[in-house]
Order: structure tokens, then C-alpha cells, then sequence
């Protein structure tokens, strides 16, 4: 027979588990905020257009939504995003690290908050008929309690995606212990990027629908080529090579 936890010891891990987020939270505005990054900073380059439309494809976004961005960090994804028209509300931990966003966008339809998306229900009386985010999953702490967050805000029918990294692909963990400024702690969530793993937390969470579609192949440093978009383009089309793909996007849909 299995005993029940008491309310004292439910307690006690309800405490702990608000320490670890507190703890985990305070790393990554530390983690991002402590030193220059340069493959976060914002630009318009094929890599970064190579990821916004395939968001714009899957998400199916469309300049009448309103769409809601969580861990914007600096605007890598937002700037170009704002620039095709369409209209965001970008969310991070930290408030630091938007700042960059306005100061890019001062005429653009652009609203930021400073926010942990698991408190969204508590800051946005709004409902999103999108919300997205890039390669921002691996670096949340609960992604059954975001999920929840992000469905509090979310229009019925409203879909939820994001890019991240494969967690197959090996070169992710050759970065992470070769490139400087880089740690396990800050980027070792990867590991999690799984359908096996993110899907069934999705559906756990209330949304359906939940899929998720691979692609790409290619760092920045080869896809801003001339030909790397040309030769990447090509490689996707062969369906052999899907093994080797970098990228993927989760997709999922709040019940009508």
C-alpha cells in the first residue's frame, strides 16, 4: 500500500520545487545578461529568416493575430517577425534583455513584459491567437507548468509552437563544451527536446493536436553563405537525410 503524502511534506515540496525555479530562473538572467552572445543578437541574416518561416508555416501566423512571444531574450526572432508586420507581445525573465527589442523597434507594434510565462494568467487579461517562441524550451525549468501558463492566455483554437534544437543531434553537445560562455546548465535542457518527452507534456497540459516537424541542417556560420541557404534548401528535400536534421518545431492546439 502506498502511503499518501501528508500536507506538511506536500509543503515542503511545494517549497522546494519554488526554490529550484527561483534558483533555476535567477541562473539563466545571469546566464544571458552577464556576457555578449553573438549569435543572439539581433539580425536579419538567411539563418534567422530560415527559422521565422518555418514558424510562420507551421504556426500558420498571420498578420491579424495576436501573437505572443515568450523568452523574446533580445529580438534574434521578433525584429524580423515585426518588420514582415505582424503583431507581438514579447515576454522574458528578463526585463534587461528586451530592452533590446524596443530600442530597435521604437515604431513597430511591440509590447514586452518581464515576466516568467508560468504568471501569464496573472499579467494578461487579453487571449493570444498565437504563441510562440524560439529555441526558448530547453532553457525552462517545469514545461508541463509553462504549457498550463501559456494555455491561460490562449484564445480557443489558438496554436502553440516552438523551435528548438534535435536533442539527437550530437553537435549541440560539442558546442556546449567547446564554446566559450557556454555551460551544461545553461543550455543542457537540449536533452529534453524529444517527441517523445515534449509531446505527451503538451497533451498533459490540455493542448492536442500535438506534433512535431524536423528540418534543417546547417549553423549560422554556413548558412549565411551565399550558397549554404541554396544547398540547405536542397538537402530537405531528400527525405533520406531526415536523420541529420538540427532543427524542429513543436506544434500543439488549444481545444476549440
Amino acid at each position: 500500500m502506498i502511503n499518501k503524502p501528508s500536507d506538511k511534506e506536500k509543503t515542503l515540496l511545494e517549497d522546494r520545487l519554488k526554490s529550484d525555479k527561483v534558483e533555476h530562473n535567477a541562473y539563466q538572467i545571469r546566464y544571458y545578461e552577464s556576457q555578449y552572445k553573438p549569435n543572439m543578437q539581433p539580425a536579419i541574416t538567411a539563418y534567422i529568416l530560415r527559422h521565422v518561416n518555418r514558424m510562420i508555416e507551421h504556426a500558420k501566423l498571420d498578420t491579424t493575430h495576436q501573437i505572443l512571444e515568450v523568452g523574446a531574450g533580445l529580438g534574434r526572432c521578433s525584429m524580423p517577425l515585426l518588420a514582415m508586420g505582424f503583431k507581438l507581445t514579447c515576454i522574458d525573465i528578463s526585463q534587461k534583455m528586451l530592452g533590446s527589442i524596443l530600442k530597435h523597434s521604437p515604431n513597430l507594434p511591440v509590447h514586452t513584459a518581464g515576466i516568467d510565462v508560468e504568471e501569464a494568467g496573472n499579467y494578461f487579461h487579453e487571449k493570444f491567437d498565437r504563441i510562440i517562441g524560439f529555441f526558448t524550451l530547453h532553457h525552462l525549468k517545469d514545461l508541463e507548468a509553462c504549457f498550463r501558463g501559456m494555455a491561460s492566455v490562449a484564445a480557443p483554437g489558438a496554436v502553440i509552437a516552438f523551435c528548438e534544437p534535435v536533442a539527437y543531434n550530437p553537435l549541440y553537445y560539442l558546442q556546449i563544451a567547446f564554446t566559450k560562455g557556454m555551460t551544461w546548465k545553461g543550455d543542457g535542457g537540449i536533452i529534453n527536446m524529444r517527441a517523445g518527452y515534449v509531446l505527451p507534456v503538451m497533451r498533459r497540459a490540455g493542448l492536442c493536436n500535438a506534433r512535431c516537424v524536423s528540418y534543417g541542417f546547417f549553423p549560422p556560420f554556413i548558412t549565411n553563405t551565399v550558397f549554404g541557404s541554396i544547398i540547405e534548401d536542397k538537402l530537405e528535400r531528400i527525405h533520406l537525410f531526415r536523420w541529420a536534421h538540427a532543427f524542429q518545431v513543436f506544434v500543439a492546439q488549444m481545444p476549440v
